[in-house]
């Protein structure tokens, strides 16, 4: 286990993971994104549904973890622009999560350097804690609407 990350692979197995999967495609718990943007509202309540749609997703593979990958389409590696360092952005997501979802949802941002660009994941660990909900309205997403309810709770 990887002690910086708290993960069941240490840094270099996560990115051979990683590119494997990115190959494979998207399954319940994992999404593939061409580019890593929350510059707007709209964009920060797309991440946060996608991201509690993970959490509260049972999957066997990949020991119940889930995968938001930014830098990839089509069953490859595209690359994307990050516009901070990956302790910067780890830290921005984690203030996005705790104030409009609750409770709680750990996640690892991890951010890698190829000659072609960089591409990253973002690491969502399984949960004891689900349903994970919105607790405050951002861009039209809110404990009410119907599009933030619990996607899957299965198995837990």
């Amino acid at each position: 286990m990887d002690d910086e990350l708290h993960l069941p692979w240490d840094r270099g197995a996560l990115e051979a993971l990683l590119r494997k999967i990115v190959a494979t495609g998207e399954t319940t718990k994992v999404d593939s994104k061409s580019t890593f943007d929350l510059s707007s509202t709209q964009q920060q309540g797309e991440f946060l549904k996608d991201v509690s749609a993970i959490a509260n997703t049972y999957s066997s593979h990949y020991r119940n973890h889930g995968f938001l990958i930014f830098g990839a389409a089509n069953n490859s590696l595209t690359y994307a622009l990050f516009p901070n360092t990956e302790d910067h952005l780890q830290a921005s997501i984690d203030d996005l999560i705790k104030r409009y979802i609750g409770p709680f949802i750990t996640t690892h941002l991890c951010i890698f350097n190829d000659t072609g660009g960089q591409w990253g994941a973002l690491v969502v660990p399984p949960t004891r804690t689900a349903p994970h909900v919105f607790i405050n309205d951002i861009h039209k997403r809110s404990l009410l609407s119907g599009e933030t309810s619990v996607v899957s709770a299965q198995g837990l």
